[in-house]
């Protein structure tokens, strides 16, 4: 069926929902990472939020640290102002530092792990309006059945919607496009028509899998990719634990790094969230020549306004929590 006028959708190559891991193609993407690496690419942000908690040795000594997940998802309750400042940041990401190349109409990129994209809900992964590149050593196999599983689903949720409010006449309302339409209801109806398939993404996100942090990063500024692409593009490692980790210890890549910390503390004075996965770097220890950042230069990284605006804190008072965003970079980067 012919894609209508103005879609979103986009069709990538095979390969794209496939295992990218040939030693050919791997050594000539983390060549290319290393010839650009001189030519001030663009920052990578990891965008991480962590609560204060306590970590159990393996000699039963305990220490303070940060924690990230519980269970594989978020040790506390959805917080609005945290989830909002996540999607703005990632898909709309528009810098204002005269120094960053990313503009209006570029695609900004998420990269995460395998578990991490897992941990999602369903109806909001892949994430839309961004290319997702999922990292997994193993399991390729796996990645490609969920994805396509998470867009039958989200296919048929559209199809659902739209017979129940237009009957079986809803292919013609895609047809003729009407001027009435809601942004929000063109997206599902074009959902609804849209073919399922490794080639077809009816989200308009581009999927990528990947098994390594440096091939991620290479496939973002990729040949096939137009310069604007290239370019203009933000860069998001959104996680988990080992994917951070993975960035942080990269001495090439490290330079690049500029963490967008989202602080989360109970307000009722009791100790933070019960965690078993834990953020790898201590931020404040000077050995790890991290600088934190001024809020207006936090701003300027991404053009989005901090969840707690002038104020120290943003407090949600229906969870019991306060939470601010810091911004970390490399001393003298």
């Amino acid at each position: 069926m012919e894609t209508p006028p103005g879609t979103t959708l986009s069709t990538p190559s095979p390969t794209e929902l496939q295992d990218r891991d040939p030693v050919a193609a791997e050594a000539e993407k983390i060549d290319m990472l290393s010839t650009n690496a001189s030519k001030g690419l663009r920052p990578i942000y990891l965008v991480v939020a962590t609560t204060p908690c306590t970590m159990k040795s393996s000699n039963g000594t305990t220490k303070s640290t940060l924690g990230i997940g519980k269970d594989g998802s978020l040790p506390w309750p959805m917080i609005k102002a945290d989830m909002n400042y996540f999607k703005e940041v990632t898909e709309k990401g528009t810098a204002t530092d005269p120094h960053s190349t990313i503009s209006n109409s570029a695609v900004n990129s998420v990269i995460m792990g395998r578990k991490t994209y897992i941990s999602i809900p369903q109806k909001f992964r892949p994430l839309a309006r961004r290319k997702n590149i999922v990292i997994t050593r193993s399991g390729v196999g796996q990645v490609v059945d969920q994805i396509l599983d998470d867009l039958k689903e989200q296919k048929q949720q559209a199809q659902q919607w739209a017979s129940k409010k237009y009957g079986e006449k809803w292919l013609e309302v895609l047809s003729n496009q009407q001027s009435d339409l809601t942004m929000l209801e063109l997206k599902k109806l074009r959902l609804a028509q849209s073919d399922i398939g490794i080639e077809t993404k009816p989200t308009g996100s581009l999927i990528t899998i990947e098994k390594i942090p440096e091939s991620a990063i290479a496939v973002v500024a990729s040949p096939q990719a137009s310069v604007d692409e290239a370019n203009e593009s933000g860069i998001f490692c959104i996680g988990g634990s080992e994917i951070y980790k993975s960035f942080l210890q990269d001495e090439q890549m490290r330079p690049r790094l500029r963490i967008l910390q989202t602080e989360i503390e109970r307000t009722d004075g009791s100790d933070g969230y019960e965690c078993d996965t834990f953020w790898p770097e201590d931020l404040e220890n000077q050995a790890n020549n991290w600088h934190e950042a001024e809020k207006s230069e936090v701003v300027s990284w991404t053009g989005i306004q901090l969840p707690q605006k002038e104020l120290d804190w943003h407090y949600d008072e229906k969870v019991g929590v306060r939470l601010r965003v810091k911004g970390w970079k490399q001393k003298g980067a």
